[in-house]
């Protein structure tokens, strides 16, 4: 069975679905990748401590704990000739100190990292993981 990422790179480029997923071969992280990786790590330290206290942690907490994750993926990470990893750090520090400021405060976190797996409408889902569940309200 072909999950949605699969077949989002077969119809994308065959040769590099057969490099993938054929021959296994490992897919070099782009700095979108990188980038959203670190801000994803940073965010779910955030909401896992709140699941436990319901508070936030402090902004600045949360902008080194990006900072690390980011210095993890970047040394993981195909950088164009183009692009600077400083300038792309700050523009994550900052998306990070937004959402923590902006968005953060109003997300009741009722999990973090679930597993899921099912079925849509007779179509069987491979497992998978989402990121945070909030509670209604």
């Amino acid at each position: 069975m072909l999950s949605p990422s699969q077949v989002r790179t077969f119809l994308d480029c065959q040769a590099r679905w057969w490099f993938k997923y054929g021959l296994q071969l490992p897919d070099p992280k782009n700095s979108s990748l990188a980038l959203g990786l670190a801000i994803h790590r940073a965010l779910e330290v955030n909401f896992r401590e709140k699941l436990e206290t319901r508070e936030d942690l402090e902004t600045p907490g949360v902008v080194m704990i990006f900072r690390d994750a980011w210095m993890e993926q970047a040394g993981q990470t195909v950088f164009m000739p183009d692009e600077s990893q400083h300038d792309l750090r700050r523009i994550g520090e900052r998306l990070v100190a937004k959402y923590m400021d902006e968005v953060a405060p109003r997300v009741e976190p009722a999990a973090v990292e679930m597993d899921v797996q099912g079925e849509i409408a007779g179509v069987q889902v491979p497992v998978g993981s989402i990121c945070w569940i909030t509670r209604a309200g």
